[in-house]
Parts: structure tokens; C-alpha cells; sequence
């Protein structure tokens, strides 16, 4: 096999084990994001505790939800809502408690998230900065109706845009500040 193949092959060996290990690492604040706009409304459910987990020996990240809920109906409906191709969700335990106030079934729900779902958003994000910084870099030499008939030497540098995944960047001329 000629050295560049083999190379390659090598090279290609050593980025699956980086994505076996990211694989793993959810993105935890979209999954929040996510979870809190499925959740029923505050007068029927209550979490009491959200533990997220990432296992890099496997890959799957775990999501474990306790609360209350006004009735068995809204854990059901709580179950159906999250679950879909990239969510399993498995009901740990749901009981009546003799409590005083309207949140008398408490639950425990376990959501399951496998490690393609992380290389899927991974994969997804990245294609996303490249196609926004390829349409930025057009942007950037073709000329504006404003400055096409002004000499180059005449009109101002125009401010880039990052195409940092990272909406926390921000980018000026020649600096990039993070806040």
C-alpha cells in the first residue's frame, strides 16, 4: 500500500476515536433548552431535580428528571412529549403521595440520548459554520452598491462577521473579543 493511503487510513482510525469520545458529550444546554419548552405547564408539573450524565465508555448521555405532577395523566403526556427517533424515555417509578398540595404524583423518568444524536449536531454545527463563513467570504469580495464606483483606497474596511460556533464571540476588523 503506497504511504499517503496508509496515512490516510491512519489518520481517519485517529479521528473516529475522537468522535467516539465527543460522541458522548451532549450538548447539555440545548438539551435544557429543549426539555423546558416540552415540559407541561408549571400548574400541572414541578421538577424537584435534573441530573445529566455523559458515559464515554459508551457514548449515551442520560438525562434523570424527578418530580411531581397534579395527575398520572401529565407524567404521560411528559413521556410522550420528549420521546422521539433520538430520545428513549423509561419511567423509573411514579406514585401517589399523600401530600397536602396539588402535586401529589412524584416521578422519576430516565431519557436516553445515543451517541449518534451527539455526532448528528456535531456534524450538523460544523457544515453550519462553514457554509456561514463561506457566504461571509463572499460577502466580503463582492462589491456593495454603496462603494462599487469608489476607488478601493477610498472607502472604509469593512467589519467581519466570526463564523465562531460560539454565540458568545463576537468579531470586529482586526480582534476578536469574547464576552
Amino acid at each position: 500500500m503506497k504511504e499517503p493511503v496508509k496515512e490516510a487510513e491512519q489518520f481517519i482510525a485517529e479521528t473516529e476515536k475522537i468522535d467516539q469520545f465527543l460522541d458522548a458529550d451532549a450538548i447539555w444546554i440545548d438539551k435544557l433548552r429543549t426539555l423546558a419548552n416540552k415540559l407541561p405547564p408549571a400548574e400541572e408539573v414541578i421538577l424537584k431535580s435534573i441530573v445529566a450524565t455523559s458515559d464515554t465508555r459508551t457514548g449515551v448521555s442520560t438525562v434523570v428528571l424527578n418530580g411531581s405532577a397534579t395527575q398520572p395523566s401529565v407524567i404521560d403526556k411528559l413521556e410522550s412529549s420528549i420521546r422521539d427517533e433520538n430520545h428513549s424515555v423509561i419511567i423509573e417509578g411514579a406514585s401517589e403521595q399523600d401530600a397536602k398540595n396539588a402535586y401529589r404524583w412524584v416521578f422519576t423518568q430516565k431519557i436516553a440520548i445515543p451517541p449518534h444524536h451527539a455526532r448528528n449536531q456535531r456534524y450538523e454545527g460544523i457544515e453550519q459554520a462553514r457554509t456561514t463563513s463561506a457566504d461571509d467570504s463572499q460577502d466580503a469580495t463582492t462589491p456593495t452598491e454603496s462603494n462599487a464606483d469608489t476607488p478601493a483606497s477610498e472607502t472604509e474596511p469593512e467589519s467581519t462577521e466570526s463564523s465562531s460556533p460560539n454565540p458568545e464571540t463576537t468579531a470586529t476588523t482586526d480582534t476578536e473579543v469574547q464576552s
